[in-house]
């Protein structure tokens, strides 16, 4: 959490990065959020923390028929099925999406909440079409996002905000997991190269330019080498077979 910050316009370099990105200048603190995704691929989001009741965050389903204005000042009809981010007593984010008018930073901003989530692309990319929604997070949430660096991009997203919105860090930052979110483990067979790629690669090549692209190798036979998948490969899950 950031608090005594100030919203106001952002450095004119930053404004000049969203705009080359296709994204324009709302103020300092969303600013931050928006440049931070685009550094790292990981979506923010700023909450008002003073709008959020009982100064909490629950993640749970919404009501079928409940209606939420999310921040383009549209109102709409959620599902049982589509995930949210509430407070104490009501939704004010849809999850991995868009947040609600309730919660926006505004002039009177002084104390943020940074959310930084995974959520599981399946459920983003069917709340996201049945709502008729496309937005910069839902688009990269959808294609699977680091579950290993939200931690990273909040901390980098706080420095900033200490940095151009004159706010104070506060300690106790707030990390959870789910048991689910492991990372996956990959068995490769030397032969299958050969066979996909028409030639042979010498195995210590293989094994160090899979070093390279930051891939754990945690064991290496004359037949195989099994590798440890690190987070922000999302796209990995097996060998690809032709």
């Amino acid at each position: 959490m950031v608090t005594d910050c100030k919203v106001g316009d952002s450095p004119e370099w930053m404004k000049n990065r969203l705009r080359m990105a296709g994204m324009r200048s709302i103020n300092n603190i969303v600013d931050i959020t928006n440049y931070v995704m685009l550094e790292t691929g990981q979506p923010l989001h700023a909450f008002d923390l003073d709008n959020l009741s009982k100064s909490s965050i629950i993640v749970k389903k919404a009501k079928d028929g409940t209606k939420f204005k999310t921040l383009d000042s549209i109102e709409r009809n959620l599902s049982g099925s589509m995930l949210m981010i509430c407070d104490g007593e009501k939704e004010v984010a849809i999850a991995g999406i868009m947040g609600g008018e309730n919660s926006e930073v505004s002039p009177t901003t002084s104390n943020i909440l940074i959310e930084s989530a995974y959520f599981d692309p399946g459920c983003v990319r069917r709340s996201a079409r049945a709502l008729g929604l496309s937005t910069e997070a839902s688009y990269r949430f959808e294609r699977g996002t680091d579950f290993e660096g939200t931690m990273y991009a909040a901390l980098l997203a706080a420095d900033l905000m200490q940095k151009y919105a004159h706010g104070k860090i506060l300690s106790g930052e707030l990390d959870l997991r789910a048991e689910s979110l492991q990372k996956k483990e990959v068995t490769l067979r030397f032969n299958q190269i050969e066979r996909i790629l028409g030639y042979s690669v010498p195995e210590d090549k293989v094994v160090s330019i899979l070093r390279n692209l930051q891939l754990g190798v945690n064991e290496v036979t004359d037949k195989t080498v099994t590798l440890t998948i690190p987070g922000f490969r999302p796209d990995i899950e097996r060998e690809k077979l032709i």
